[in-house]
């Protein structure tokens, strides 16, 4: 390539090297449906190399090792890297639709510096304790799945990489977004389909609820977030609408670890509460 792409993808990525390379594929299928300039850009934060040789002789793509300090960190990494007016940010677990870089090049014409992708499940969801971020409707900036001009990425420092856990900190993007003014359009044809995951456990929760406590100390706007109220009035909607119907849709598959988990971040949040 002998001039700047128009779009860097970055995927960054973490000890999922068949993942990495369903979604290398869906992503070059993307992009030989779309006529834009790109490039590739995998943050990898495997200990070992997490590509494949095959993947690395393809063109458009550059490889490099992420900080290993993780996601937030690594998506920074890749974007540091990138060449592209606009940074189109893809997780390693996705597979990109193949109009997903089409539609988002088309709406990159525009006078909009943040674009927002549909995310929809990938398969059957089998068990309660199985989650996915899916966004079909727009409204929350999930990290696996949006483009933001590389100029605005920059003005704002990228993801806050000192959230505790892997989680919140596009949150805060997003919320650093609105609050100085940008508009976030969403492209419904902007398409990325999620695997289905077995939900991470207690230690997972513990430092998820450190990276709300953390939220909200940026944004006391938020509060709600570790708000006893809310917390306690998201419990109960959780048992009389999620857990009773998984007890038949699933037919109890997971559904006791579920609760069981959901009990822990009850409590653990009203402790947070209770310590603020």
């Amino acid at each position: 390539m002998h001039h700047a792409p128009f779009v860097s993808i970055i995927i960054p990525t973490c000890n999922r090297v068949v993942e990495l390379a369903e979604c290398l594929q869906a992503v070059y299928s993307s992009i030989g449906f779309a006529s834009v300039d790109v490039e590739v850009i995998v943050s990898d934060d495997s200990k070992h190399k997490g590509i494949n040789d095959s993947d690395l002789g393809r063109p458009y793509i550059r490889y490099s090792k992420g900080p290993q300090k993780g996601p937030a960190a690594n998506r920074n990494h890749g974007a540091l890297l990138a060449l592209g007016e606009w940074l189109l940010f893809c997780d390693d677990d996705c597979i990109p639709s193949i109009e997903w870089l089409a539609a988002y090049a088309q709406k990159m014409k525009g006078s909009i510096n943040v674009l927002e992708g549909c995310t929809k499940p990938l398969g059957i969801r089998r068990r309660l304790d199985e989650e996915c971020p899916a966004n079909e409707t727009g409204g929350y900036l999930w990290s696996c799945n949006f483009a933001i001009r590389k100029a605005t990425y920059e003005r704002l420092k990228g993801f806050d990489e000192n959230f505790p856990a892997a989680a919140m900190e596009d949150v805060d993007l997003r919320l650093r977004l609105l609050e100085c003014g940008q508009q976030i359009e969403f492209i419904s044809s902007a398409i990325l389909f999620h695997a289905w995951r077995p939900k991470k456990g207690i230690r997972f929760i513990d430092s998820h609820v450190a990276s709300t406590v953390y939220l909200v100390k940026k944004h006391p706007a938020q509060a709600s977030l570790i708000s006893q109220k809310v917390i306690v009035k998201n419990f109960v909607r959780y048992i009389l609408k999620i857990w009773l119907a998984g007890l038949v849709v699933y037919k109890g598959a997971g559904c006791f670890r579920d609760l069981r988990l959901q009990v822990y971040n009850l409590s653990t949040r009203i402790n947070a509460s209770n310590s603020r």
